[in-house]
């Protein structure tokens, strides 16, 4: 059975990705901290991801997955690589340290989160 707060450990929400054109559909960011809160964060404010010249030229793509921190004013405070892709990494930590989010809540009162936020990079 799934308890409330495993259904929203499981809320996806928008994100950003990268794509050849150099900006492109949403992707998704999965938060990780609803456990310690009642309600999730929710992006409101994305930025996509500009694709490196070099990783262009080299046509490197695929997914960085970072670990985010949102703090109590929803902004991101924190962010470490899970899955490193060395060429894309820099882009996709700079995407995510623009993004905005309502901040999760719990009894009512704003609180940090961590999430889990994979930023993609895929050539056309």
């Amino acid at each position: 059975m799934i308890t409330r707060n495993l259904a929203m450990m499981l809320l996806v929400m928008t994100a950003a990705c990268a794509t050849a054109r150099r900006d492109g559909p949403p992707g998704e960011v999965v938060d990780a901290g609803s456990l310690s809160s009642d309600e999730a964060p929710k992006l409101i404010k994305g930025a996509k991801p500009v694709y490196p010249d070099d990783a262009y030229a080299k046509r490197i793509e695929g997914t960085v997955m970072l670990q985010i921190l949102i703090d109590t004013q929803g902004r991101v405070a924190d962010v470490k690589v899970v899955k490193s892709i060395p060429e894309l990494d820099a882009a996709a930590v700079a995407t995510v340290r623009r993004w905005r989010f309502t901040p999760a809540r719990k009894n009512g009162q704003p609180v940090a989160a961590v999430a889990m936020a994979p930023v993609m990079f895929k050539l056309y």
